[in-house]
């Protein structure tokens, strides 16, 4: 079994290649430590931005409406635009402190994060904080 920066734990075993051979997955094998690491890293950022909105008592004006991957999406009025984006962006800008502190690890890179702004996923426009 493969375990990750975050106690993560992914079994694996071999399997037939199409000789019939017994291999390891060795594709599955590292792709499943970078992919579930980096859901892990996007978790934390979710609940960074979670609590800040409740620390704020934003929870009702800023609604997290849906979150895939590596995309957070909310809802907000246009009184709450620049609260939100300043939120989100200081969430992802403190990932790496807070994984330091949950895991003792360093991560190698700064994780960073784009905001976009616009009334349906179509329509929109790229915000520089």
């Amino acid at each position: 079994k493969l375990i990750g920066p975050t106690g993560r734990e992914w079994p694996f075993s071999p399997v037939k290649n199409y000789r019939g051979e017994n291999v390891w997955p060795e594709n599955s094998i590292k792709n499943y430590r970078i992919q579930g690491t980096s859901a892990d890293i996007m978790s934390i950022i979710r609940t960074k931005y979670y609590n800040k909105l409740k620390e704020q008592d934003l929870l009702q004006k800023i609604l997290v409406v849906n979150s895939v991957h590596d995309s957070i999406v909310s809802d907000t009025t246009n009184k709450y635009i620049d609260t939100a984006c300043r939120l989100i962006y200081d969430a992802f800008g403190e990932v790496n402190e807070d994984f330091y502190n949950r895991f003792g690890i360093v991560l190698d890179v700064q994780i960073e994060c784009e905001i976009s702004i616009g009334m349906d996923l179509k329509n929109m426009t790229e915000v520089k904080l």
